[in-house]
């Protein structure tokens, strides 16, 4: 008798593609389509169900995700802050649901199509996430809150394969209806890619009263105002109907203050950082060795190294190399050999170049 295996299917070329290598590994392929938001379309979903034969059950988390991910995303733009809602959705969403789902199958395994690898460590008696073979589309980064409880359980068909390519051309061979289906976008919910926008209509919606203007400090001084902190990020340059003599930058937002602070780009440097919501991988938090790891503070960040630490619930990481526009609510993901051993929330940089 096959062992069962619930397959997170969007009805992408990846998910799709997914269904078939497990079905190559001897898994009975179960799928499972989740209506995360208005834009979410299950018809791919379907298309590729019934042209495989396989059951698809269908979870509506709309409700969830609105609460969980949209609200979160919205508040920490109106607070300051540059969140990553892929990493809340993973963990508080997707997997959540395919756990859930799969106990209510009796189903020990679940499956997704994102690009990664899971590590056992026998050290440690932990899992943690790995880098893919195609490292140009790795989503390790995006993966880093899943607990223990999860990563147990899960399988990523896609972390062996070669390339985007590969993956499209066994579509073409078996003949999936999604074999040209374009990539998936960064933020799922926001289609026109104008986050500005729906931030805007978050507020009215809600009848959310934000600052709409404020000031822009440069060296202490008020040099000009703003249209309200949640249309800007750190490391922004283009927006800020600013002239000046050489090109500036947001430094910093401070929300208690309703002002976003500029300087030239080597004022943008700091030395480290401070994560808070941790989740540790492949060393337990009480064992967490301090040393260097390589260390990525964005989503297309190729990581540089530094030393880290776990204080008192904290993540303090201080760099070797000064690293440009830290920003808060980001996500510090820990690299060690390719293995994802920690990440966290950033909080704040330790200290600027001023």
């Amino acid at each position: 008798m096959k062992e069962k295996v619930l397959l997170a299917l969007s009805g992408g070329v990846d998910s799709s593609v997914c269904a078939i290598l497990l079905a190559q590994k001897k898994y009975e392929v179960v799928a499972c389509a989740i209506k995360m938001h208005d834009n979410s379309d299950i018809s791919a979903a379907k298309s590729v169900a019934d042209y495989l034969g396989i059951e698809l059950v269908i979870k509506d988390l709309t409700g969830d995700f609105r609460d969980i991910v949209l609200n979160n995303f919205c508040n920490e733009y109106i607070n300051g802050r540059t969140p990553n809602p892929c990493v809340l959705c993973n963990k508080d969403i997707k997997w959540k649901a395919l756990i859930e789902t799969a106990d209510e199958l009796n189903i020990n395994k679940i499956a997704t199509g994102h690009y990664a690898n899971i590590k056992y460590n026998t050290d440690f008696n932990t899992y943690s996430v790995s880098v893919s073979k195609d490292i140009h589309k790795d989503q390790t980064y995006m993966l880093w809150r899943l607990p223990q409880k999860y990563l147990s359980r899960t399988i990523f068909p896609l972390g062996e394969i070669e390339s985007k390519l590969e993956v499209r051309k066994l579509a073409l061979t078996n003949k999936l209806p999604s074999f040209d289906k374009g990539d998936s976008q960064d933020i799922c919910f926001i289609t026109d890619g104008d986050y500005r926008l729906f931030l805007q209509n978050y507020l009215i919606n809600n009848n959310i009263q934000a600052e709409l203007s404020g000031n822009i400090i440069l060296n202490e001084k008020i040099i000009g105002k703003h249209s309200g902190i949640f249309n800007y990020t750190v490391g922004q340059r283009r927006g800020l109907g600013i002239s000046y003599s050489e090109p500036l930058y947001i430094k910093s937002i401070n929300f208690n203050k309703n002002e976003i602070e500029v300087g030239v780009e080597k004022n943008l440097y700091s030395n480290g950082l401070v994560a808070t919501n941790i989740n540790t991988m492949k060393y337990p938090a009480e064992k967490f060795p301090e040393k260097e790891y390589l260390v990525k503070i964005r989503y297309k960040d190729f990581g540089k190294p530094a030393i880290c630490s776990i204080v008192d619930n904290k993540l303090i990481i201080k760099f070797n190399e000064r690293r440009k526009s830290v920003t808060s609510g980001q996500s510090a993901v820990l690299y060690e050999d390719g293995e994802v051993v920690a990440g966290g929330i950033i909080s704040a940089p330790l200290d600027m170049n001023i």
